[in-house]
């Protein structure tokens, strides 16, 4: 009897598992699912972010040779100024002489651009803004909106202009002084060995020192390489050829006096245009 019973049991088992394999499917209830699951799962290709692709400036057929000229300091940062320099200081007088060298190279067919332009201030905000839009890779925390147009500022709009109006070479000019021994004096021009633009801007130098030296032998112009760890920021962080120019040491009396001779500026500007055209091959 029990046999039997158990039996039946089974039979009735089996004959309910067919049943359940050949019945129709039911429509099964969505599962909830993580957000981790669903990017796994899903068909579905998430865009990236929107960036800007980075700008590389290229120089036109038939361009004229664009020089960038750097007038040093200006705004809130008056530069340096001595008894020798009858109450005027850096900011103001290399800004007459970046003018005048202006005109120059305008001379002789170049295009210029004035880098410090007094009647618009470019805050750090707009000069970041310019960056990321260009898709420029730069150094945020270094951009300082001290009133004064930093040095690292300058460097980073001027490769902002770079790729609006390529840039072929980089000149910033200032004064030198030397409180702890007035005999010290000269022009001196400085380039950065270790930039991918090193090449041009030694080439650049050399030239520069040759021709103001030729031109007014009583500078005793000399041309110094610096490693980064020692540079001028200007001259490396700039994408194209750069040297900063100390025509004199405004400590010195008779630097000073011929810093602000009227004719010695003229000759002065010539020479460095000259030194431009010589590095050009024009």
């Amino acid at each position: 009897m029990k046999i039997k019973l158990i039996a039946t049991v089974i039979i009735a088992s089996m004959l309910l598992m067919s049943c359940s394999l050949f019945r129709p499917a039911e429509s099964p209830s969505s599962p909830v699912e993580s957000d981790t699951e669903s990017a796994s799962t899903t068909d579905e290709v998430t865009e990236p972010p929107m960036t800007a692709e980075p700008v590389i400036p290229v120089k036109k057929p038939g361009d004229p040779l664009t020089v960038c000229i750097d007038a040093g300091h200006g705004y809130t940062d008056p530069g340096c100024t001595t008894k020798y320099l009858s109450g005027k200081y850096e900011r103001e007088i290399v800004s007459d002489y970046s003018k005048v060298l202006k005109t120059k190279l305008e001379e002789m067919g170049c295009r210029v651009i004035l880098l410090r332009n007094d009647e618009h201030y470019v805050d750090a905000a707009e000069i970041a803004a310019a960056a990321r839009k260009l898709g420029m890779s730069i150094l945020e925390d270094k951009l300082v909106d001290d009133g004064r147009f930093a040095p690292y500022n300058r460097s980073v709009w001027a490769n902002v202009l770079h790729r609006d109006t390529y840039i072929d070479l980089f000149v910033s000019i200032h004064i030198d002084s030397f409180e702890e021994m007035e005999s010290v004096r000269g022009t001196r021009i400085y380039y950065c060995t270790d930039t991918p633009y090193s090449i041009g801007s030694k080439k650049l130098c050399d030239a520069l020192a040759e021709s103001v030296k030729a031109a007014l032998p009583d500078t005793n112009a000399r041309s110094f390489a610096k490693s980064s760890a020692e540079a001028y920021v200007v001259t490396k962080h700039t994408e194209m050829p750069s040297v900063l120019i100390e025509m004199g040491f405004a400590t010195n009396p008779d630097d000073a006096a011929s810093i602000l001779d009227t004719e010695w500026r003229d000759s002065f500007c010539r020479a460095i245009a000259d030194g431009i055209k010589a590095y050009s091959g024009n």
